[in-house]
């Protein structure tokens, strides 16, 4: 059952993908004028063998081009009673007025989010991650725009490699 779920949730994510591209127009120029940018994201992640968990990421950066920004990202995803996270710079493009890529190598931040004993630990820099994301501007306002992403990671830490699938709605400015 947790496999037909993942695949539902990455099937429901593409079929946005392609909606949002299909029905899109161009993004404001006033978006592309921002030398700063900041987002955030919330979703459902799936790894194999775990069931669908909540996905939350932020972001914030500097546009090198209107195209172009270099970013520090935070993506956090729950898989059972531990929290895994993807802590890293990123370089993300907006390929058309729609599309968004992006990519980034960071540190996994694992830890335990709840202990039967009431104590909990993290680890900062367990081992590397790598971070890829795709996504579509399915609302463009001067605002920031409203995304559609999917976002894989791979982490790699104490009990050995985890790698997850995030279907995401976020806005970034």
């Amino acid at each position: 059952m947790p496999r037909l779920i993942t695949i539902a949730t990455l099937v429901l994510a593409s079929s946005s993908l392609a909606a949002g591209v299909a029905a899109a127009g161009p993004i404001p120029t006033s978006v592309d004028d921002h030398r700063a940018t900041v987002g955030f994201d919330v979703g459902v992640a799936a790894s194999s063998g775990d069931t669908p968990s909540l996905a939350v990421a932020a972001q914030a950066g500097a546009r090198l081009s209107p195209r172009v920004a270099v970013v520090a990202r935070l993506s956090l995803v729950q898989l059972g009673d531990t929290i895994l996270s993807f802590l890293g710079p990123a370089l993300q493009s907006w390929v058309t007025d729609r599309i968004l890529v992006a990519g980034g190598l960071g540190l996994t931040i694992d830890g335990p989010y709840d202990t039967v004993d009431g104590s909990s630990t993290l680890s900062i820099g367990d081992g590397p991650a790598v971070s890829a994301r795709a996504g579509v501007a399915v609302l463009a306002r001067p605002s920031g725009a409203l995304m559609v992403s999917i976002e894989g990671l791979a982490l790699l830490a104490g009990d050995g490699e985890t790698l997850v699938a995030a279907a995401q709605l976020g806005w970034q400015y």
